[in-house]
């Protein structure tokens, strides 16, 4: 959530974080920012969802289907990706994401997910085309003297996604 991200910076420059990935963050000119990817987010689904059994879908087909969204930002959008010109029914809203892939895994409720993040979590995404595209930034403290456990993974990161970019 957006409001959260002033609070990831503050843990960061405080020191109870070394390091963030974030599909969103406020710049701050004490923290390193890179991005390492993008991420597709499409509409997902549990092995049983009805859907499941199409080769196409537009997304007229699936304004019937129940979805589990995330809680609404202040300004009433939905955080999930989900193109905001397009209707839908919200049969449930939930606080963390765990929650929203169980709901989809057990109660056969649909979900906009990162792609990564659904597909790792066993949900199998609709044939139908991609919600949205967004950056993956990855944040760090600046400045610091010696190498840290930070600088390392954000190395290691920066390697697996040029190699996932290939």
């Amino acid at each position: 959530h957006l409001s959260m991200i002033g609070n990831v910076n503050e843990r960061l420059l405080r020191g109870s974080l070394d390091l963030a990935i974030v599909e969103s963050m406020a710049p701050n000119p004490e923290l390193q920012c890179d991005v390492i990817d993008t991420v597709e987010h499409h509409v997902y689904c549990g092995p049983s969802h009805p859907l499941l059994k199409h080769d196409k879908l537009r997304f007229e087909d699936v304004e019937g289907f129940s979805f589990v969204a995330p809680a609404s930002l202040p300004d009433g959008t939905s955080p999930d990706k989900w193109p905001a010109h397009r209707r839908r029914t919200i049969g449930m809203r939930v606080s963390q994401m765990q929650v929203a892939i169980d709901a989809c895994q057990e109660i056969e409720l649909l979900g906009v997910f990162a792609a990564p993040i659904a597909e790792h979590a066993g949900l199998t995404r609709l044939p139908l085309p991609v919600c949205d595209k967004t950056n993956l930034y990855m944040l760090r403290r600046k400045g610091l003297l010696v190498e840290s456990k930070a600088d390392l993974i954000a190395a290691e990161v920066a390697v697996q996604g040029a190699k996932h970019r290939r």
